[in-house]
């Protein structure tokens, strides 16, 4: 018996215990237990919803609740297991820690966190310490002017000539031991599912952030890298459709070779220089821009950046060329395989 909140009405409490002692199920199974009617059980269900209570996952005719256990501060059975935990340390988790199952079911925050240790075996107390540091120790590239990372030190570490000005991230493509960010999955996810629905709500969450900083600097022109891979959906031009920026744009080509090598199959630094450079060409011709800002989806080294860069930079259009990844990598060459 779960113990009873003030703001939890005598048949909601009826209602998660049910769901706890017989976990997800339909409203047939349910209204019947609680002694109500079907009508009586979907007003309870829609006020325990609203409290964070119960979730609803499904489509009629096969709809099913269960009790929500993910850690929320407006959640009445929000209820941190030991005083030695923080509430910031599970804000920390709810806005960052983020896991799809195998079959597609979305959780986050400290439950999620949890199952992700049992599964792996894993202390949980020594490994939310560890979380906390991680993304405490990345949250510093953060740069305050603009909102976004600033991955400049690794992409000028990375050639010896970079015609890039400033490199810059909306989040991490993953943390060492904890794996994928949520933005990460997300665009994993949105990309080899040719999700456009996903990859919108993506753009949602980071629409602002890409207008904001385009506003801030001021920039004249834009300029998409193209996608290396024949998708039905391609999060780039989705992109670009919901962005909808009403600035000039330099136009980018991937020419088609007879077989396609994408960016992320190739391991070594090299590779990837000589793949970008002889496959992506400028078709813009003949404009010039005082600032231009090249938008990719997700960032390796960033050698499709700097390469893109340079033919601008060579056609004479910009000499100041910012770029900016929705998610990147955050560790010296390394190269991202999965999205």
């Amino acid at each position: 018996m779960l113990k009873n909140k003030e703001n939890i009405t005598k048949k909601e409490q009826e209602l998660l215990d049910f769901l706890i002692k017989n976990g997800a199920t339909t409203p047939k199974n349910i209204y019947p237990a609680l002694k109500i009617t079907k009508q009586r059980l979907f007003v309870i269900l829609s006020g325990a919803i609203k409290k964070s209570l119960v979730e609803k996952r499904g489509s009629t005719p096969s709809v099913y609740y269960f009790v929500n256990t993910k850690i929320d501060s407006n959640n009445p059975l929000f209820n941190p297991p030991g005083d030695n935990i923080a509430k910031a340390v599970f804000q920390i988790l709810k806005d960052n820690f983020y896991i799809v199952s195998p079959v597609g079911n979305v959780s986050y925050g400290y439950s999620a966190f949890v199952e992700w240790c049992d599964k792996r075996k894993i202390d949980k107390t020594k490994a939310v310490g560890e979380y906390v540091n991680i993304v405490n120790k990345y949250k510093k590239n953060v740069d305050l002017k603009t909102g976004l990372i600033d991955a400049t030190k690794k992409i000028k570490d990375s050639f010896m000539d970079v015609v890039v000005k400033k490199m810059y991230y909306v989040d991490f493509y993953s943390y060492e031991i904890f794996g994928r960010t949520k933005l990460g999955q997300l665009m994993m996810y949105a990309k080899k599912s040719q999700n456009e629905q996903l990859s919108i709500e993506i753009i949602k969450m980071v629409g602002d952030r890409v207008t904001s900083f385009i506003k801030k600097e001021r920039f004249d022109a834009v300029c998409y890298v193209p996608p290396t891979e024949s998708r039905s959906i391609q999060f780039m031009r989705v992109l670009e459709r919901e962005l909808s920026l009403q600035m000039p744009k330099i136009e980018v080509a991937k020419i088609k070779t007879s077989i396609t090598v994408p960016q992320k199959t190739l391991s070594k630094i090299e590779d990837r220089i000589i793949n970008a450079r002889e496959t992506m060409f400028i078709k813009t011709e003949g404009v010039k821009y005082k600032k231009v800002l090249i938008i990719d989806d997700a960032v390796g080294s960033g050698a499709t950046f700097n390469e893109i860069a340079k033919k601008i930079y060579q056609k004479n259009i910009c000499k100041n060329i910012y770029t900016l990844g929705i998610v990147g990598s955050p560790n010296g060459f390394e190269v991202i395989k999965d999205v």
